[in-house]
C-alpha cells in the first residue's frame, strides 16, 4: 500500500524508484512509475512557471487601490462595466 498525500507519496516512489531500484517491481510498473514522476515534474515546472509569470504580471499592473474605486465598485447606476451607458429597458 502506497501513502497518500502528495509530499508522502512522492518520498516513497523517491526511495522505491532512486534507493530501491524498483525491487519486486514488474519492468511494465518501473515504466508506468518513471514516466508518472517525469509527468509531474513536468506539471511542476509549468506551475511554477505560471506562478512565476502571475507575480510578474501582478507587480507590473499594480494600482493604487484609491484610483480603482471609480472603475470597478463607484460605477454610475445605468453604466456597464466598461463605463458605457446600458440599454434602458422601457416598460
Amino acid at each position: 500500500m502506497a501513502p497518500q498525500g502528495k509530499w508522502k507519496l512522492k518520498q516513497f516512489l523517491n526511495v522505491l524508484m532512486d534507493e530501491q531500484g524498483g525491487a519486486s517491481l514488474s519492468p511494465r510498473m518501473i515504466l508506468l512509475i518513471e514516466d508518472a514522476r517525469a509527468q509531474w515534474a513536468d506539471l511542476d515546472r509549468r506551475i511554477a512557471a505560471f506562478d512565476a509569470e502571475f507575480v510578474r504580471w501582478a507587480k507590473e499592473n499594480e494600482e493604487d487601490p484609491s484610483q480603482c474605486r471609480g472603475r470597478h465598485l463607484g460605477q454610475q447606476a445605468g453604466e456597464d462595466r466598461l463605463g458605457g451607458a446600458a440599454a434602458q429597458e422601457t416598460v
